[in-house]
């Protein structure tokens, strides 16, 4: 919902400064350098994005004359429709940045940052995501979400606790997965943990490096109207007597 409030808002905002005011004379570069947009911490000029608008125009333009229909890149209604496609881009880009930021500060054994993580937001992507687990190649996707966050780590680059040998790549990488899920709940997405599919694929697929392994798949979306009922979901929970060790 906060994401259809804003977009509605940032349109408004962007349709009345790029009409412009008859009545006001500015500098043409001034002008363009005027900040009219601020999405999750990143702010774009009106420049920026009416340049974004007008390429939106011309590559639909071109389109259209690849197949001999008409199209008019000055029309009312092709101009508020590239608005609206541009607009949602830099907040559906930005809230992306935001996610993997979260996950680029988070903590680490010893600040080794072994964490990699790749950005899975095409339909190629994310048909090879979904390879990587059975159940999943046969639906076609990894629950229809149009999101993927792919996390891995540099193994060797991880530390190793001196006593047992043990590698913390799984902890470190969990720790970025959990930072990101929290991120992105802030921008009203709902996340799945997925870590049910085939390493080895994920490697193939995705042409990871050698030394790179792949953990854990965060999964993201908008969510249902409806979600489980909270009698169903503390079913599905573990008591608390259950919970603390004495």
């Amino acid at each position: 919902m906060r994401k259809r409030v804003v977009l509605a808002l940032l349109l408004v905002v962007a349709m009345v400064v790029t009409s412009g005011c008859s009545l006001v004379v500015k500098d043409a570069e001034v002008d363009a350098q005027t900040p009219i947009i601020t999405v999750v911490g990143q702010t774009f000029t009106k420049g920026e994005v009416n340049a974004l608008v007008q390429n939106s125009l011309n590559y639909q333009a071109s389109l259209y004359s690849m197949y001999g229909l008409t199209f008019d890149p000055t029309s009312e209604s092709a101009i508020s429709s590239a608005q609206e496609s541009v607009i949602n881009g830099l907040i559906e880009q930005a809230v992306v940045d935001a996610i993997v930021e979260a996950g680029r500060i988070a903590p680490s054994a010893c600040n080794n940052h072994p964490t990699r993580v790749m950005v899975l937001d095409t339909p190629e992507l994310l048909e090879k995501a979904a390879a990587c687990q059975p159940r999943f190649a046969r639906d076609g996707s990894i629950f229809g979400a149009p999101l993927i966050f792919l996390i891995c780590s540099v193994t060797d680059d991880a530390w190793v606790r001196p006593y047992d040998q043990m590698n913390s790549s799984a902890i470190d990488t969990s720790i970025v997965c959990d930072q990101m899920m929290m991120e992105a709940t802030e921008h009203d997405l709902g996340t799945c943990w997925v870590c049910h599919f085939k390493p080895e694929v994920a490697q193939e697929q995705f042409n990871l490096p050698k030394g790179v392994y792949p953990y854990h798949m965060l999964v993201c979306g908008y969510p249902a109207d409806h979600i489980a009922d909270p009698e169903h979901r503390e079913a599905r929970t573990i008591p608390l007597p259950d919970f603390l060790l004495k």
